[in-house]
């Protein structure tokens, strides 16, 4: 996702106040150990916010969620992450490529 923000450093105007959907593959790219949980929403809408972005913000974590531990789980949800459990999710991916 923020990879792919780059191409934008500053949001098209007609796209600033655009709802934001952010579909992030938990199992594939997890958070590095030791970063806190609780800062990964903020730091997406800190990004988002420095391009212009001002619109309603939605994350949704798939993966397999009974490989992370609970405790990381219910922080990522305090934050407003959505959590949806789909240990097939790298099949699926691989299967698009």
């Amino acid at each position: 996702m923020l990879t792919r923000m780059k191409k934008y450093e500053v949001a098209p105007v007609e796209l600033l106040a655009s709802k934001i959907s952010v579909w992030w593959d938990i199992t594939s790219c997890p958070v590095p150990k030791g970063y806190n949980p609780r800062l990964v929403r903020r730091s997406i809408e800190s990004k988002l916010k420095k391009t212009g972005y001002s619109g309603r913000l939605t994350i949704t974590a798939l993966g397999n969620l009974k490989d992370i531990p609970d405790e990381v789980l219910r922080a990522y949800s305090s934050t407003g992450i959505v959590l949806k459990h789909d240990p097939f999710i790298n099949l699926l991916i691989l299967k698009e490529v």
